[in-house]
């Protein structure tokens, strides 16, 4: 749901894809098409700056986390 926080847990195997918010540059367009793979440490970096991203979950588990572009 959109503007509405909410917490889960990553795996190992968690896809996460930034635009600029959590990873990435959005303004030379770097990994445009599918995003930059950012790391969990930037993701967690992140976090505590606050971004929208849309978030698959499966079993309580995100599956991919990708900033909102």
């Amino acid at each position: 749901m959109k503007d509405v926080e909410q917490q889960f847990l990553i795996a190992e195997d968690t896809e996460i894809r930034g635009y600029g918010d959590i990873c990435g540059d959005t303004n030379t367009g770097e990994g445009r098409q599918g995003g930059t793979e950012c790391t969990e440490a930037e993701l967690e970096a992140a976090a505590t700056k606050g971004f929208s991203a849309e978030v698959v979950i499966s079993n309580g588990i995100a599956t991919t986390i990708r900033d909102d572009h």
